[in-house]
Formats: structure tokens, sequence, C-alpha cells
């Protein structure tokens, strides 16, 4: 069993113990916002394929005490949320390996990151950046969902995420941007990639093939033969 899986009872029962002391009433009906997916409809080629790093999330925990705020539920969201995010991106199609990782890589394309604005059960709402291994910014925007008050209760619909709508915006936000490049610079940014992460374990060699900006983007002066 993963570690999101165990996680799920648990945030289930806390926000379940939340919401009861916020309202008495439940609705029969779970609404959850539909967002759908966009999902490859053929299978893309290893060169059209980006590989994805998420970083764990920024908690965001104020230094004052605030109702419905509770530390360690933050801080276990703050690795949840990248983990769905991770397997929703990873269910398009449209990306190559996704990773969710500690820190950030100069082994990866895209790297993803976020700080939870929002969260107490019945509102969550995250800041998502992502940019390319080039330096250049794709995203930069706040994703928000309402849940009903019952999507936690005992008779809800287990197969569904009370968050899935904002996984599923960003990942679509995402796939605009990179529908945007084409194939030729999509291939420059992996060319990228690699050479950003030999230099870093060789920088005396694989420096020299790289140069940036005064926007500090990374351009590649040439490859290795």
């Amino acid at each position: 069993m993963s570690p999101a899986t165990k996680l799920k009872p648990f945030f289930a029962s806390v926000f379940l113990l939340l919401l009861t002391t916020i309202s008495g009433a439940h609705s029969k009906t779970i609404t959850y916002e539909n967002i759908p997916l966009q999902r490859a409809q053929i299978e893309l080629t290893e060169e059209q394929l980006l590989n994805v790093g998420i970083l764990i999330f920024d908690p965001n925990i104020p230094e004052k005490e605030q109702q419905l705020i509770f530390p360690e539920i933050r801080k276990a969201e703050a690795r949840y949320i990248p983990y769905h995010l991770k397997t929703t991106l990873e269910n398009t199609g449209f990306w190559g390996g996704v990773w969710v990782i500690p820190e950030n890589s100069e082994a990866m394309d895209l790297i993803v990151d976020g700080r939870i604005e929002v969260s107490n059960g019945l509102k969550v709402a995250v800041r998502i950046g992502v940019w390319d291994v080039t330096g250049k910014e794709w995203l930069n925007k706040v994703y928000e969902t309402t849940v009903a008050r019952n999507a936690y209760s005992q008779q809800r619909d287990l197969t569904q995420d009370p968050y899935q709508s904002v996984y599923n915006k960003i990942a679509n936000d995402m796939l605009k941007m990179r529908n945007a490049l084409t194939s030729a610079k999509l291939r420059r940014i992996s060319e990228i990639s690699d050479l950003r992460f030999a230099a870093e374990l060789v920088p005396g060699v694989y420096s020299d093939y790289l140069m940036q900006d005064e926007k500090n983007i990374y351009e590649a002066k040439r490859l290795p033969s």
C-alpha cells in the first residue's frame, strides 16, 4: 500500500471531524467540480516527452495559530498533493518520467513547485509554479476548488479524490504550454537538461557547452559529438 493510500483514510477522518464541528447538515448528493482531464489519443515518441520533477510543496504554515489550520495535516498535504498530481500527469500520456522530488534537480526537463494557500477541508487553493530547465517560466497561478461538506462522509464515492479537479486543471494548463512548443524546442529542452545535468557532475568538461543570457535563460552553445 502506497503512502498516499494510507493517508486517505487519515485525511477523511480528520476532515470529517472538522466539518462536523462546522455544520451538522449533510446532503445525500456529493457534487464535485468536473474538469475533464485531457489525455493523449496516440502514443507519443520519446523525443516528444519531457521528464517532470514535482517538488514537495510548501505547507505555508502561519506563524500565529489560526482556526482549522493544523501543522501536521498541512505538512502531510504538502506531500499528498504532489503525489496525486504526479499520478494525474502520468495518466495523461503526454509526459515522460514524472517524479516527486525533495529538491530541484538539473536532470528534470520541467520542475513543478507549489505552495498551499488555503486548505480547510471545504476549500483548497494552491499556487503552482512551473518552469523548464532553460529557466523559462511556464506557469505561475493559483488553482482552487470547493469541496462539498459531505465529501468525507462514509457514503462518499471512494473512487473520487475531492481535489481531483485541481490536479486536472494544472495538468491541462501544463499541456497547453507544452503544445505551444515545436518539436525542435521540445528536443532542445531535453538537450539542455542533459547538458546541465552533465555540467553539474563534470563541470570542467560540460560547462562550456552552455551559456546564460541577461534573463538567466540557458542556451546550448554546442552539443557533444
